[in-house]
Order: C-alpha cells, then sequence, then structure tokens
C-alpha cells in the first residue's frame, strides 16, 4: 500500500485524539494537581495534560506490547480495510483506529486433493459418507495414444507449445511430444494425478484484502488447477501425460499465475507463486500390475523362446547322437561279415557273390520257416547249392575227419 496514505491515516488519528482529549479537558473546571494543597499544591495546565496525553497515545501507538512474531507478516487495517504492509516486530498503528491482522511469512505448500494419507480411496454411497479429515480422490479418464495428426486436431497451437516467459519475454519453448511407451499406459486407463502449489504471502494488505485467508485462495487455486487438467489430460494417454509432464507444468504455472494476479495490481492477491506442477500420477494396484506384467512379457517370451531352442538343440543332438552309434555299429557288422566272407571264399575257393548266396542261404535255413519267393530267390538259393557243391568238391580225398 502507499505509504502517503498510511502517513495520512497515522496524522488523522494523532489530531482526532489530540481533539478528544482537548476537550475532555476543557470540560473538568479545576486543573489537575499534582500534590499539596490550595495555594502550594502543584498542578498541571490544560495544555500540559493535553501535550502529555499526545505524547503517550503516540508512544503507546508502537505495538512493543504486542509485536509480530518473527514467522508472520502483517497488514494494518483501518477500521477493517487493510492499508500497509508491515513484517515481523513492532509496528507503528495508532491505537484504536489501527489494528494489526497477521498472516504467515513462511512458504505454503499444498498438495492436491490432499496429503496421501488423507485420500480415501474406499467405496462410499454419498459424500456425507466420507470418513473424518479424509477426501475423494480426483479421477481423470485417459485416451488411447494419440499421433501427430490427432493431437494437432485436439490442440491449438498455444496448447501445443508452452512458453516458458520471464518479464514478457519467451525463454523457452516445449513441445508436446506424442511418442511416448507403447505399453499398458498407452491405453484407455483412470488415474488420479496430484498437482502441487507452492507460493509465499507478500503483501499481507493485498492478500487480505482480495482473497482474505490462505483458505480460500488454496481453495481457488486447487479449483484452477483441475480445470487445467480435467482440459488437457482426457485428450491424451497416461504414457503421454507422464512423457510431457514438464510442459504440462508449465500450462499449469501460468494458469494460477493469471488467476492470483499480476504482482502489485491491485486485484492481485499479492502472493508470489514459486510454483505449481503435477506431482504424479496414481494408478491403481490392478494396472500397475498389468504394466508390469506387459514389459516382463518380453523377457518371459525370450526365457521360453531360449529354453525351447536349447531343448530342440538337445533332442538333434541326441538324435544325431544315436543314428552315428547306430550307423557305426552297422557299419562294424557289415566290416565284420564282410571279413567273414571273404575268409570263407577263401577257404572254399569261391567267388564273392558265391560266399554271400551261402550266407543267405544260413540265414534262411536258421529262420526255419522262411518263404522263398521270385527268381532271385531262387537265383540265391541255386548259387548257395553251387557254392556248397563246390566246396565239397574243394575238400581233401578220404575226407572225413
Amino acid at each position: 500500500m502507499d505509504s502517503h496514505k498510511y502517513t495520512f491515516v497515522w496524522l488523522v488519528s494523532i489530531a482526532v485524539v489530540g481533539v478528544v482529549v482537548m476537550v475532555a479537558l476543557a470540560i473538568a473546571t479545576d486543573p489537575v494537581v499534582l500534590f499539596g494543597e490550595d495555594e502550594d499544591a502543584t498542578t498541571l495546565s490544560f495544555p500540559t495534560l493535553w501535550i502529555l496525553s499526545v505524547i503517550a497515545y503516540t508512544v503507546f501507538s508502537w505495538r512493543f506490547w504486542d509485536p509480530v512474531p518473527i514467522d508472520k507478516s502483517a497488514a494494518l487495517t483501518f477500521f477493517g480495510k487493510p492499508i500497509a504492509d508491515v513484517g515481523a516486530g513492532a509496528p507503528f498503528a495508532p491505537l484504536f483506529f489501527i489494528k494489526v491482522a497477521t498472516v504467515t511469512a513462511l512458504v505454503i505448500q499444498k498438495e492436491f486433493p490432499a496429503d496421501p494419507q488423507h485420500i480415501f480411496r474406499g467405496e462410499m454411497k454419498d459424500q456425507s459418507s466420507l470418513p473424518e479429515g479424509m477426501r475423494p480422490p480426483i479421477r481423470i479418464q485417459f485416451r488411447d495414444s494419440i499421433d501427430q495428426g490427432k493431437m494437432n486436431d485436439l490442440f491449438t497451437e498455444d496448447e501445443r507449445i508452452a512458453k516458458i516467459e520471464y518479464d514478457g519475454e519467451v525463454q523457452e519453448s516445449i513441445s508436446f511430444q506424442v511418442e511416448a511407451p507403447r505399453d499398458g499406459l498407452a491405453r484407455r486407463v483412470t488415474a488420479e494425478p496430484y498437482p502441487v502449489v507452492r507460493f509465499i504471502v507478500e503483501s499481507p494488505a493485498l492478500f487480505l484484502r482480495n482473497i482474505g485467508s490462505v483458505e480460500k485462495a488454496l481453495e481457488q487455486i486447487e479449483d484452477e488447477m483441475f480445470s487445467v487438467l480435467t482440459r488437457f489430460y482426457p485428450r491424451m494417454s497416461v504414457g503421454q501425460a507422464l512423457q510431457n509432464i514438464r510442459w504440462m507444468n508449465v500450462h499449469l504455472y501460468k494458469a494460477v499465475a493469471k488467476r492470483v494476479g499480476v504482482r502489485g495490481g491491485t486485484k492481485s492477491w499479492g502472493i508470489r507463486l514459486q510454483d505449481a506442477y503435477v506431482k504424479y500420477i496414481y494408478t491403481s494396484h490392478g494396472v500397475n500390475t498389468a504394466i508390469s506384467e506387459a514389459a516382463q512379457a518380453p523377457f518371459i517370451k525370450e526365457k521360453v523362446i531360449t529354453e525351447s531352442e536349447g531343448a530342440k538343440v538337445r533332442l538333434i543332438n541326441e538324435g544325431e547322437g544315436k543314428a552315428k552309434a547306430s550307423r557305426e555299429l552297422e557299419k562294424q557288422t557289415l566290416e565284420g561279415r564282410t571279413l567273414g566272407l571273404k575268409k570263407m571264399a577263401k577257404q572254399l575257393e569261391i567267388s564273392g557273390s558265391e560266399a554271400l548266396s551261402a550266407e543267405v542261404g544260413r540265414s534262411v535255413a536258421e529262420g526255419g520257416n522262411a518263404i522263398i519267393v521270385g527268381a532271385e530267390g531262387v537265383s540265391q538259393v541255386a548259387a548257395m547249392g553251387a557254392a556248397f557243391s563246390k566246396g565239397q568238391q574243394a575238400q581233401p580225398k578220404g575226407g572225413e575227419s
């Protein structure tokens, strides 16, 4: 408030008090006797009493007997109207006319709608069933993630680009980012954003005149912040909201700053806004579990594939090992038979084919009930007989051993 107005009020107050004291003294017929009697009495004249009364009034107008605490600031009110700001200490406030109204000088920070321990997420039929001291969360229905074209349709240019300004000049521009992780947060989800505001009362006189109290200021700031959140967030997914948290914070700050008014203006709330931002966005336990499972799915899939491929390689290796062992056994068997046939052919002085036919005949004989079919079978039996006959001829005479 203008110091000249305060000085004027101070002078008027002293003048009024002086006039009142003068009138009161004028009504009295006798001077005030300090001590003594009759002619020897010591008295105070009316002018002296008037001067002393004005001095006493002025001295006691310094509120040394009721100072403003160190953690407070105050406004001097003239018949209820704030006219000046004072800090901690003993302010000069003329008695009877000026009162001292204090407000906190500390930084005020508030999370909306309430601190986490005071949020009630249970079921309730109506507002009256809400437990005392608790507040319901503010839930917003987010949509599926939007692409660039949809973003251009849903947001104006001023909304797409959040501008950080200082003294009327743009210091930084933050554009809305469409790209966001393609997980569970990219789909339609109901979530609870929790904005925070932080400010300090800079001018108690303006604050008390234009807003009245900290509670009323917080109530209006809460309305403004949720107005911004409900205007922007339903146009994007939770994932995009988290991706563009700084972009949203700029919009929040500018909206609250506009609501509280330009610093120093007659309509200003007299506060210095330090910050306005989204602290976090709360999603339910079920949503978090689903998102966590979705995030783990690629790793689980990779693990299953790896295990499957390992089992496949193991089976292949086992099959190849068995096949190799079978081939080796068959090879060794064939090699043994070949050596046997060669030895038999040499001893009987017959050809290899005749020895093979003889071996076939042996196998047939061992089979007991084998049936010979076809010309090839008959040929082999005939060859077997020829080989046997030739072998008998090759034996030495006198023959039996």
